[in-house]
């Protein structure tokens, strides 16, 4: 697919080269940030006239027809968590949040199992925020990404182009395909501070108008929706070794060293969270769309074994403390969820009496859930050791389909210590069905 690119600088109203060139084109696009406002027209300024509108606070599709008869479908998403809600992330990640608790057990605690009632969502139409909107003709294609001005646009893994002023517009696209198209922030702040990982990024699924009178009625009707059964999250860390060094949990003899997870990233496999603890921690959310309450959040914590061993022979197998894992602030609706995961956990072959001082897993984030096929994470991290991100939506046959959030590397055990040793990680990502 090679697709030309349309930047517009919103407001002065230029357009790139790029753009100059597709104006002589028939392709009709939308005004993606007009949108946003409740306007819903194409880029040229033509109404479209709107013909369902189905969603609620969190998510809205609008359908309609331009001037000249061409379809369109408009989906705007958009954020639950207050400013109060990103305050609080912000300040645990100044502060630290709790220190990892102490003490530890020699039997295998496995995975911890809790169900949380959901909280009814904040419905104020002021404690949300427009995130994304995409709209789809038969040939086009456009994205307007508030928070970041500058992002560039991956389709089908491949590079696109890149915006000016928050949008975005692909054209030239195949009637009635499906493209997947990840956007990359692009400002100063956009990958960590060693430059290794993109920290905000926002992937979606689109699908253009076929061109065929009847099966683009029956869209326009009835709005493609994707309305799963259920929605699941979980966030895994784990050293990547066979082994690492152990000497400064030791009195600094070398003949000590740690057993690692011995691994790169896995995907998570059907048993996901019972099965074999291949991590440091594990934290689980799975969100039940249909059932009642107290039903809504079920919610599973984990530590895998921590082994100690002296001239490569284990001597001790130990496992954390999982007090400090805990999941909060969980609130739902019919086709929306956040919740709050917070975590601190410590080594447990590095402790002294009541001081764990080998420094401590550490991160905080807010995930959101989104029925229609998407999942969030916004937050932080100290960033040690691997950490592995990923989102499960259920397919038609009511199977897991799981897939990638982030993946983020471990940048040295020294970031353990704290923010004083390494910057933190802060990211925004996303998975789509």
């Amino acid at each position: 697919m090679s697709a030309a690119i349309v930047a517009a600088l919103i407001g002065g109203g230029i357009q790139s080269a790029q753009a100059e060139e597709a104006e002589g084109t028939d392709s009709i696009t939308v005004d993606a940030m007009s949108a946003m406002d409740g306007v819903y027209q194409t880029e040229d300024g033509q109404p479209i006239e709107v013909e369902t509108e189905a969603g609620d606070i969190a998510e809205r599709t609008i359908t309609g027809r331009t001037a000249s008869g061409e379809p369109v479908q408009i989906i705007i998403q958009s954020s639950g968590l207050s400013d109060e809600d990103m305050q609080r992330l912000q300040e645990d990640a100044d502060s630290g949040a709790d220190e990892a608790p102490s003490g530890y057990s020699e039997v295998e605690p496995g995975p911890q199992e809790e169900t949380l009632e959901a909280a009814p969502l904040d419905l104020d139409p002021k404690n949300w925020t427009t995130v994304s909107v995409v709209a789809t003709t038969s040939s086009t294609a456009s994205f307007a990404w508030p928070d970041n001005a500058g992002f560039d646009a991956i389709v089908d893994g491949a590079f696109e182009g890149s915006s000016r002023g928050g949008e975005l517009v692909l054209t030239d696209l195949n009637p009635g395909q499906e493209y997947s198209v990840e956007l990359l922030a692009t400002s100063g702040a956009a990958r960590t501070a060693d430059g290794l990982e993109q920290t905000s990024s926002r992937l979606m699924s689109v699908t253009t108008f076929t061109g065929s009178e009847a099966r683009d009625e029956d869209r326009l009707i009835s709005p493609l929706t994707y309305q799963p059964y259920y929605n699941q999250f979980v966030h895994k860390t784990f050293i990547p070794d066979a082994r690492v060094g152990g000497a400064q949990c030791n009195w600094v003899n070398f003949a000590y060293e740690f057993g690692g997870d011995n691994r790169s990233w896995v995907m998570p496999g059907i048993d996901e969270p019972w099965g074999p603890a291949n991590y440091r921690t594990l934290m689980f959310v799975n969100i039940n769309w249909d059932n009642p309450a107290p039903y809504d959040v079920l919610t599973v914590k984990n530590v895998g074994p921590t082994r100690v061993l002296k001239n490569g022979v284990v001597e001790r197998t130990l496992y954390a403390n999982m007090d400090n894992m805990k999941f909060e602030e969980p609130s739902a609706g019919a086709s929306y969820a956040q919740i709050y995961l917070r975590h601190n956990a410590g080594n447990p072959g590095c402790q002294f009496f009541d001081v764990a001082y080998g420094g401590k897993i550490s991160y905080g984030e807010w995930v959101q859930f989104y029925r229609s096929g998407t999942i969030t994470a916004n937050g932080y991290r100290l960033p040690a050791p691997a950490h592995e991100l990923y989102g499960a939506f259920t397919n038609a046959t009511g199977n897991n389909v799981w897939r990638v959030i982030s993946r983020r590397a471990n940048q040295g055990f020294q970031c353990l210590l704290g923010n004083a040793f390494c910057p933190l990680d802060f990211y925004e990502m996303s998975a789509v069905y």
